[in-house]
């Protein structure tokens, strides 16, 4: 990653006492727009999409310390074997090891890279026949066993990576999230994005794609997209003050967003309890179209009472005992 990378993809502030016990090869060589790390919690099993060097994976996996696990992955196998060599050490250090760094593509996550390569590696190929028969057992090895399991993981992260998927995977990412989540499993992602969208002759330009700039959603569409996919309770964390790079009337600007994924309300409908909306607003609507009123007490139903309580919205709820 180049001079202009390193300007676009600054390195956010990191607890230094976290920081400490981290190789500085591997900070050295880690780059990013925000600091999606900040959002975990102890026990989490936590997914790093883009991973590279390893710098917030290993910062990640003392937070969520033994009970949690981390998984780092990235296409890049450089970047793997480089975040791979630090590990023995590093869990020394820690005392425990539920690290582990996955070669494999974030817009599929089925796929096990090592095992692909080493499928190729032991088989033969003379034939377009020979390569659709491998093709067949990748594909039912990733349905039999994917490399990241359907409902496992309770938060993915990423860090100025999603830009950098090329347009046609950019949803695939989105969907792949989802299908990997638990129910009220949590994303933080940090990118950038622009004012409005961003041209072909930028979008065609080779520097400006590894500077995390030329593959960017517009804003509102990075925004939109999450929803359609069906993630719920969409927060901005972060959001630069200023534009942190200008092409023409073109304006980048680095955030952070959370979300998290929902449960089915329409499947459940018996009464669950009662909640009691904080403010600051004077009333809030979900997606779902539940409306609540600041001050006053909502009886809702058992599934979204749960959805509720593993929500981002929690602090800012009383729960009650049901009123009926």
């Amino acid at each position: 990653m180049g001079s202009e990378a390193a300007q676009a993809c600054q390195t956010s502030t990191y607890d230094p006492k976290l920081l400490s016990k981290i190789p500085q090869e591997i900070i050295d060589r880690d780059y990013g727009c925000g600091n999606p790390s900040k959002y975990a919690n102890e026990g989490d099993i936590i997914l790093d999409l883009g991973s590279g060097s390893g710098k917030i994976c290993y910062i990640l996996f003392q937070i969520v310390k033994s009970k949690g696990q981390v998984i780092g992955i990235d296409i890049n196998r450089e970047m793997i074997e480089l975040s791979r060599s630090h590990l023995d050490t590093f869990f020394r250090k820690v005392g425990y090891n539920n690290l582990r760094f996955i070669w494999g593509s974030i817009s599929n996550l089925a796929v096990d890279y090592d095992l692909v390569n080493k499928m190729i590696s032991n088989n033969k190929l003379s034939s377009i026949d020979d390569l659709f028969k491998l093709e067949t057992r990748i594909h039912k090895q990733c349905k039999i066993q994917p490399i990241i399991a359907d409902n496992s993981i309770d938060l993915v992260v990423s860090n100025c990576v999603i830009n950098l998927v090329d347009s046609q995977s950019k949803r695939n990412v989105f969907e792949e999230i989802f299908r990997v989540f638990k129910i009220g499993g949590r994303i933080a992602l940090s990118d950038n994005v622009s004012n409005i969208e961003v041209p072909d002759e930028i979008k065609n330009d080779p520097d400006l794609w590894v500077s995390c700039y030329a593959g960017v959603y517009q804003e509102q569409v990075f925004y939109r997209l999450l929803q359609e996919v069906g993630f719920v309770g969409l927060t901005i964390k972060t959001r630069s003050r200023v534009s942190e790079k200008s092409i023409d009337n073109i304006k980048f600007y680095s955030v952070t967003v959370t979300a998290f994924k929902p449960r089915d309300c329409c499947k459940a409908q018996a009464l669950g309890g009662t909640v009691l909306y904080k403010g600051p607003w004077s009333q809030v609507r979900d997606e779902a179209g539940l409306i609540l009123i600041r001050g006053e007490l909502t009886t809702v139903s058992s599934e979204q009472l749960e959805q509720l309580r593993h929500s981002i919205f929690a602090n800012d709820l009383y729960f009650l005992p049901r009123t009926s």
